[in-house]
């Protein structure tokens, strides 16, 4: 066999080899393709609806408290806060310097900010600052559409507008840590109650009467787009604001008596 047929039978041999990978490839992503759009179709689906529409708790408002004449010792206000979503935070520290003038963001929120642009893995919503107040506000939508990314949000919040006047007998909420979710979850309660709260009752009145107060979770579809940005929301069943509270207290009586006691 002379060399140039030796090299003929070569060429021809790497062209069966090469024609054979190609088929060999077509074939494997024909099959991942019939894998993916006919034997985990329904699944997929139902996965991609999951992530477009959630279903959210929604939280009751908190019932008030009234001293025994029916003058109010505790009540609800609205409190609006910036939040992000972790996987926009690298493309908001971008431009967060056009953001700072308007609203003062936190060393907190920044730290947070930073690793989470540094993360390939979502962590949820950064909250920016909470309790804007109304020149905050302002500042902020007048800058809005340079910040699409970010959510002006609007929850209530608890008030005491007597301060800190008869502040042992009324009481105080706090924050839900770690270690009431654990024990809300161990009694059951978190599920029932309490998913998706962020406020619990920590002494006095509040304490003592949490159940009362609390009110029960309703329940909300979210719609929400690629960043976790909620277009629409949807109530599946309105949550139910917890019962009033009337003292026994009369707190024109329990003025004087603080003034008499001052010093």
């Amino acid at each position: 066999m002379t060399d140039s047929n030796r090299r003929e039978e070569s060429s021809a041999a790497r062209l069966w080899l090469a024609a054979a990978l190609a088929l060999l490839i077509a074939a494997g992503l024909a099959a991942r393709w019939w894998h993916l759009q006919i034997v985990r179709h329904e699944g997929l689906a139902r996965l991609a609806l999951e992530n477009q529409v959630q279903l959210r708790p929604l939280e009751p408002p908190r019932g008030i408290i009234y001293d025994r004449t029916g003058k109010l010792l505790a009540g609800n206000n609205t409190l609006f806060s910036l939040e992000v979503s972790s996987d926009s935070a690298a493309r908001l520290l971008g431009k967060i310097d056009a953001l700072l003038p308007a609203v003062q963001v936190g060393d907190d929120a920044m730290t947070k900010l930073r690793a989470a642009a540094q993360s390939q893995v979502y962590k949820g919503v950064i909250t920016l600052k909470e309790g804007l107040n109304e020149k905050e506000i302002s500042a902020f939508l007048s800058l809005q559409f340079l910040f699409p990314e970010v959510v002006l949000r609007a929850e209530l919040a608890r008030d005491y507008p007597r301060g800190d006047l008869a502040s042992h007998v009324i009481g105080h909420v706090g924050r839900i840590n770690e270690a009431d979710q654990e024990r809300l979850k161990k009694s059951g309660e978190w599920r029932k109650r309490y998913n998706g709260a962020k406020f619990i009752g920590r002494a006095g009145a509040e304490l003592m009467n949490e159940s009362t107060l609390r009110g029960a979770l309703g329940a909300q579809e979210a719609y929400v787009d690629a960043h976790g940005r909620v277009l629409t929301r949807r109530v599946l069943r309105p949550a139910r604001p917890g019962r009033d509270l009337h003292l026994t207290m009369d707190m024109e009586l329990q003025m004087l008596a603080e003034k008499l006691l001052a010093g």
